[in-house]
């Protein structure tokens, strides 16, 4: 199971799930938002989570601008002190409406450090990986006709049960398997290893864009994430 967390509860309810559960078959990104919890505090719950209770323990930052370089540093700074994995994303804003990701404009406004610059150079200066990022820039602006395995060993469930290839396929609402939740739902998985993808832009979900045959050497699947890549 893979759980999303600012970690700012995570002291409370770890010990109650850990007598319910095996925590040691959770994945958990933590990611850090300044001015909601001191980062002592935040990296302290997530040593707890990977060193007390057998998490598999991502620690995430998000780069929206370049004025959240430092702070990704300082995130990455003590991610690493701590012995925890540390990962950083582009930033996206959550208002931007996904189905219309068509122009360079629609793209810009989605992830705002598209229009600060050079992307790559600010990532890596953020402490990010290069290579996973020009994978994700790859997926958000022209994924259109590249082999990608989603829908041969990856779909996506929508929180209604819609199944689709990808979650970008289900906000386009193309190709849809069918519901998880039917009695009679059947899924039948492509044998082909890859297909092209026909969504031209907007494939910004980690989950999917690392299934593109041009982020097959950044990908470990041995390991109980979606979007780890040991970046």
């Amino acid at each position: 199971m893979e759980l999303v967390s600012n970690a700012s509860l995570l002291t409370r309810r770890l010990p109650v799930l850990g007598r319910q559960a095996n925590l040691g078959k959770v994945s958990l990104w933590l990611t850090w938002h300044e001015g909601q919890m001191s980062l002592k505090t935040f990296i302290a719950a997530a040593a707890v989570a990977q060193d007390v209770y057998g998490c598999f323990v991502v620690v995430n930052t998000l780069l929206f601008t370049p004025a959240d370089t430092d702070a990704a540093r300082r995130v990455k700074a003590a991610a690493d002190d701590a012995g925890l994995r540390f990962n950083l994303d582009l930033g996206y804003d959550p208002s931007a409406p996904s189905d219309t990701f068509t122009h360079a404009d629609d793209l810009a406004r989605a992830v705002p450090l598209l229009g600060a610059g050079n992307v790559v150079d600010a990532v890596r200066a953020a402490g990010g990986d290069a290579a996973l990022t020009q994978v994700a820039l790859t997926g958000l602006t022209a994924p259109e006709g590249l082999p990608c395995r989603a829908g041969h060993d990856y779909v996506f469930i929508d929180i209604h049960g819609q199944v689709y290839r990808c979650s970008r396929y289900s906000v386009l609402d193309r190709e849809r398997y069918g519901n998880a939740l039917d009695p009679d739902f059947d899924l039948t998985l492509r044998p082909q290893t890859w297909a092209p993808c026909g969504a031209a832009t907007g494939c910004c979900n980690k989950e999917d864009f690392l299934n593109l045959q041009a982020a097959e050497p950044l990908r470990e699947r041995d390991v109980p994430s979606l979007g780890w890549t040991d970046a």
